[in-house]
């Protein structure tokens, strides 16, 4: 309705929510005899002795508990997600430090000590350009060993800069230095020793 009066923009989008509603329908559907219950947008915390005063919050966008006593954990994307290995590598950490709240009772006693069977993102923006289900877990691995390695990163990290000495990066990860900028890229002036501006400055 808060477009309806954008003929272009309504035609597009009305177009697009049809197929991602026949799309939803039908996975909901394929799933329904594995899943107990359904769980949409729950809100979590962790705390943790080894932490201190840290709490790592979040909102699920669903936590399903499956039949067989296993969490199923799927994070809806209308752009396009990262991939397993950008997860393992530490590059895209959320999904897998949701999992680990979900394991340890952050978003309710009734998942804490689940194993978790699915781990994915629903790129509902790519329904009609191929299979929106992408999976966060990467080969050989398992979901609940990804959140535990997850964590064990994240309270490394944390207790790395409870040292006074620990310098603050500015530019930690250069693959995406033209994408975000940094809260200290000020502090390292940044701007000022960099050859290069803006991505548009690029040869």
């Amino acid at each position: 309705a808060g477009i309806a009066e954008f003929a272009d923009v309504h035609a597009v989008w009305s177009h697009r929510f049809r197929s991602i509603a026949r799309w939803f329908i039908a996975f909901e559907r394929d799933r329904d005899e594995l899943i107990e219950r359904r769980h949409a947008e729950i809100s979590g915390r962790h705390t943790d002795a080894l932490l201190g005063d840290f709490r790592l919050r979040g909102r699920a966008d669903r936590i399903d508990l499956r039949k067989d006593g296993k969490v199923d954990i799927l994070d809806f994307k209308t752009g396009s997600p990262p991939s397993a290995r950008q997860v393992l590598s530490g590059f895209a950490p959320q999904l897998a430090l949701e999992a680990a709240m979900v394991r340890k009772g952050s978003f309710g006693d009734a998942f804490a000590g689940r194993s978790v069977d699915t781990l994915a993102w629903l790129a509902l923006g790519r329904v009609d350009r191929g299979e929106p289900f992408r999976s966060a877990v990467d080969r050989d691995w398992t979901a609940d060993r990804l959140s535990d390695e997850a964590l064990a990163r994240l309270t490394a990290l944390i207790l790395a800069y409870t040292d006074p000495t620990k310098p603050y990066l500015s530019r930690a990860r250069p693959q995406f230095e033209t994408r975000y900028e940094s809260p200290y890229d000020h502090l390292a002036r940044v701007r000022e020793w960099s050859l290069v501006e803006a991505p548009e400055d690029e040869p």
